[in-house]
């Protein structure tokens, strides 16, 4: 009769296993803050300077002062673009100033500012309008139920597997009972 119960325990273990098994849960770290960053104009001229300027924001959305950030261009069509100055302070609204050379070379520059563990990017075009680069968003992280969240068919298992003990339970105990009502009936 104990062989039976620890077999039901057993098969309930194994389908509530089966059943949660194959759910990716990821974890990712809450970032450290944002920044923004924006150009005075998107678009400019051959030689032409466009301000930049970057606004660091911790976790909660507050301003971050006197911070260290390094503004710097992340990718151009050619190499006679440049940002000055490159290395830069937050202000007391958490907002840091640069100009972007855009140099000679036709096309779309990227400017980077890195404060810390956070970063933020602009684009500016040189010359005739590109199209528009595709925004930069964090990984799918998956979908479906959250890790406290039970789906139907985890719930159908764990019932399933909770029946199985039941029965065994009952099994058990009509034996038990059998054997005491039966002549000589010991356990």
């Amino acid at each position: 009769m104990r062989r039976i119960t620890m077999i039901a325990a057993f098969v309930a273990s194994t389908i509530l296993m089966a059943a949660t098994a194959g759910v990716a849960h990821a974890q990712y770290p809450p970032p450290d803050g944002s920044v923004s960053v924006v150009a005075a104009q998107t678009t400019a001229g051959p030689g032409q300077q466009v301000a930049i300027t970057a606004t660091l924001r911790d976790a909660s959305g507050d301003p971050l002062a006197n911070q260290a950030c390094v503004a710097y261009v992340a990718s151009q069509p050619g190499n006679t673009a440049s940002v000055s100055p490159r290395d830069v302070t937050t202000d007391a609204s958490g907002v840091v100033r640069t100009m972007l050379n855009v140099g000679t070379t036709p096309g779309t520059i990227q400017v980077e500012v890195i404060c810390g563990t956070v970063a933020g990017r602009v684009g500016v075009v040189l010359g005739a309008a590109q199209p528009a680069l595709a925004p930069i968003e964090l990984p799918s992280t998956g979908s479906g139920p959250g890790p406290d969240a039970i789906g139907p068919t985890a719930l159908l298992l764990l019932t399933a597997g909770a029946v199985l003990v039941l029965l065994a339970m009952r099994l058990r105990r009509s034996r038990r009972s059998a054997s005491l009502l039966s002549p000589g009936g010991a356990c």
